[in-house]
């Protein structure tokens, strides 16, 4: 989710796509990786702590999506 633009696009080349690519890397996927905890799930929310209003709505998004 995108916070700033309140739409699903997430860029692929963020610094966290990397980091949740090496935590959760779905395992037996022919593509030669596996992550860290791959039984997990992740959602992917992009939003700034140096913006106020983005970033609660970046916690509302994932609260409403929680219930």
């Amino acid at each position: 989710w995108n916070a700033y633009g309140s739409n699903g696009n997430v860029s692929q080349s963020d610094h966290g796509t990397h980091v949740a690519g090496i935590s959760a890397a779905r395992g037996n996927n022919s593509l030669g990786v596996t992550g860290v905890a791959f039984n997990t799930y992740l959602m992917p929310v992009s939003g700034s702590g140096s913006n106020e209003a983005v970033a609660v709505a970046s916690y509302d998004y994932i609260f409403t999506m929680r219930k």
